[in-house]
């Protein structure tokens, strides 16, 4: 539901809607939305790595690879908003920021697994 629709939901219930509240939404949802492009390029790019034929690979050059993509999606996600750490929408950038490096870290455990292990099976040949 948009703002304009909560706003004239709450009007005709007799509720005078809080201004602030509204800002906070818009804010969360242009970070949000940061998050999401950030989000989406990072899986893109590490979906490429994950089923390159270039794996396995040694540990350095992909750890390389994934800070790579690492630095381009927080590039994405830091476009989205100008607000300093100290600022309230701050904090709620920090949380979106969070989140995104835990899927950093999920991911790329997943590969590093997939890397160790064919770099095992290749070893045996």
């Amino acid at each position: 539901m948009c703002i304009r629709d909560r706003y004239i939901k709450a009007i005709n219930k007799g509720v005078i809607p809080n201004i602030s509240t509204a800002w906070e939404s818009v804010i969360d949802n242009e970070i949000r939305r940061g998050y999401e492009s950030a989000l989406k390029l990072y899986k893109e790019k590490t979906d490429k790595i994950y089923n390159s034929k270039d794996l396995p690979m040694e540990q350095d050059v992909l750890l390389e690879k994934l800070f790579e993509v690492r630095v381009e999606c927080d590039r994405v996600m830091r476009r989205s908003t100008k607000f300093s750490e100290g600022d309230s929408p701050g904090k709620l950038f920090q949380g979106y920021v969070e989140k995104l490096q835990e899927a950093y870290q999920s991911r790329e455990a997943e590969i590093c697994t997939k890397n160790a292990k064919l770099s095992e099976e290749y070893s045996f040949i």
